[in-house]
């Protein structure tokens, strides 16, 4: 499962995301403060099953989502329009392109395939404008 993790991470850490650098990323319970930012993520790894389909348990198929949590902050204006929403879909979409359905990512000869990803309605989480994203994926 390490494996899958890294693979996921990898594939975020590498596309081209508005407003997001490295350092924006708040990582799996990883000590995180974000005072001062524009724009930040929240990842979580969540594995749901393994299965297989042969008596000798070979084959193993793993499945399972990657959330990562979109946040802007919520007074975020551009002269005197408030723009966050238009700023959290920006991300939104340039992080649905990186996961786009049917990609195949690899990390250590394992291959994971994104069955699909997906957007939930915004949320107002205190100061913050958050939109989550699901992706679903499956090792192969």
């Amino acid at each position: 499962m390490i494996d899958i993790y890294s693979a996921l991470l990898q594939q975020l850490e590498s596309a081209t995301i508005a407003y997001i650098t490295a350092d924006d990323i708040a990582y799996d319970n990883a000590d995180f403060d974000p005072e001062k930012k524009d724009a930040w993520l929240a990842t979580n790894f969540i594995p749901v099953q393994r299965s297989t389909s042969s008596k000798d348990n070979a084959g193993h198929v793993d499945t399972g989502f990657f959330q990562i949590d979109v946040f802007v902050p919520l007074n975020d204006a551009t002269g005197d329009v408030k723009r966050y929403n238009l700023r959290a879909l920006e991300i939104v979409n340039d992080i649905l392109v990186a996961f786009a359905d049917n990609t195949q990512l690899t990390f250590n000869a394992t291959k994971v395939f994104i069955s699909g990803s997906e957007f939930a309605a915004p949320l107002i989480s205190e100061s913050w404008y958050q939109i989550p994203i699901t992706i679903n994926y499956k090792r192969i």
